[in-house]
């Protein structure tokens, strides 16, 4: 006992030496320059650590055991980086000394190179320590990579870019920065735009993907993380409409007869979005029904066509402001039967009679000016009989003709025959009398 109250009596009867010295504490060490070691000291487990704001140093302060126990809290402050014990954090936090006179807090490093200056105090006696934070490389600081450098300014096409942080800490301390000069960048979570924060996972990954314009040009990409950035270039390229659209028509041709269908499907690029996927359809012959339509999830769309006017129809469809054409043939509508009807059964010689003819067709209307040819023959000697006049062309399924016998026709059955484009044919029979 006699040996400790002797320490502390020595300690209390040093002088301390310093530009204040007049200013008297009661709970200040009252000891000499040389001797303040001998109180309190302090080390750092690292002088150089790298400025990634994941880094630490341990920062010990050792007492002289015998302190007593009201100068033992001690308050460690800090230029730079962020000290942190016992759960609290900040530029200046204090630790109490444990039983052997220890103190221990952590110091993590900035993002900022520097030198982080550190004062430990008790007692009115400071001692200093600094760190060193050196400033890391961008191969020191993460990986980038983009799964292509050119892409279709098409305005749906992506790169994905990917980064990889080589030291993981904390989510704040994950925070992956991604902005483009040109495109919208998308990420899950965020709201597309130029500019995204993305948190990497738990093993440093963040991906961003980056969706072109449809403006064809180059654009700057930067990533930035730990402070770090790193840029490249992604082009947009000319598109190839045949990428986007691609129409077909089937059959080749059809009919003009106003309703035996051509089917125009276009089939349209996958990636293209809800919202982009319309497709309008254009024809300069026949009808389109309907005109616009979605594609549907095997990415077509497809309407229909007929005509009543014969020719070559030049077809087009757009999506999303890109435009595909095929042609299409619409045929003569031939008729499938025919129907004849004479005004007289009985004629005598140097008579006549009107003709009637209707074209029918299955489906829809025979085409108009249709020819239709006639003959009469003697149904007793096969030879040719009279003569035709008045022949006009099918107008609205319907041609007409005059027979006329003749001043020499014999008597007898004759049968007329009436033969359409196409050669379907009909027949009607009439009798020459006396």
């Amino acid at each position: 006992m006699n040996g400790t109250v002797t320490r502390r009596m020595a300690a209390c009867c040093l002088a301390l030496v310093t530009a204040a010295a007049g200013c008297y504490r009661p709970d200040d060490y009252l000891l000499g320059p040389s001797q303040a070691d001998e109180v309190l000291v302090v080390t750092a487990s690292a002088t150089t650590v790298s400025a990634d704001g994941i880094s630490r140093v341990t920062i010990t302060a050792q007492l002289d055991p015998r302190t007593d126990a009201d100068k033992r809290i001690l308050t460690f402050t800090t230029t730079a980086g962020t000290l942190s014990f016992g759960g609290k954090e900040g530029l200046s936090i204090t630790a109490p000394a444990d039983t052997s006179g220890k103190a221990v807090v952590e110091l993590r490093s900035s993002t900022t190179a520097g030198t982080a200056q550190l004062e430990v105090t008790v007692a009115g006696i400071s001692r200093t320590v600094s760190v060193e934070f050196v400033k890391l490389t961008r191969a020191e600081a993460f990986d980038a990579s983009v799964s292509r450098t050119s892409v279709p300014a098409d305005g749906f096409s992506t790169a994905v870019i990917t980064v990889t942080l080589k030291r993981v800490g904390t989510p704040l301390q994950r925070a992956v920065r991604f902005e483009t000069s040109a495109g919208t960048l998308i990420a899950t979570g965020e709201t597309d735009s130029r500019a995204v924060t993305v948190t990497a996972d738990e093993t440093g990954r963040a991906e961003v993907a980056l969706q072109s314009e449809k403006t064809i040009g180059t654009a700057r990409v930067r990533v930035t993380a730990i402070d770090i950035s790193q840029d490249f270039d992604i082009t947009f390229t000319s598109v190839d409409p045949a990428q986007i659209i691609t129409v077909s028509a089937a059959p080749s041709s059809v009919p003009a007869d106003g309703a035996t269908p051509l089917i125009v499907s276009a089939m349209v690029a996958a990636g293209l979005p809800a919202g982009r996927r319309s497709v309008a359809f254009r024809a300069t012959l026949g009808q389109l029904l309907p005109v616009v339509i979605e594609a549907d999830g095997g990415n077509v769309a497809r309407t229909t066509l007929i005509g009543t006017t014969t020719g070559t129809t030049h077809i087009t469809a757009t999506v999303d402001g890109t435009t595909a054409g095929t042609t299409a043939q619409f045929t003569v509508a031939l008729p499938d039967r025919l129907h004849i009807q004479l005004n007289d059964v009985e004629l005598k010689s140097g008579e006549s009679t009107a003709i009637r003819v209707t074209l029918l067709r299955n489906t829809g209307s025979v085409s108009p000016h249709l020819r239709v040819s006639y003959t009469a023959t003697s149904n007793i000697t096969g030879a040719p009989v009279g003569s035709f006049s008045g022949v006009t062309l099918a107008e609205n399924g319907v041609a007409t003709a005059t027979f006329n016998v003749g001043t020499i026709s014999p008597p007898g059955a004759v049968t007329i025959r009436a033969t359409a484009e196409g050669g379907e044919t009909t027949s009607a029979t009439l009798q020459v009398v006396p």
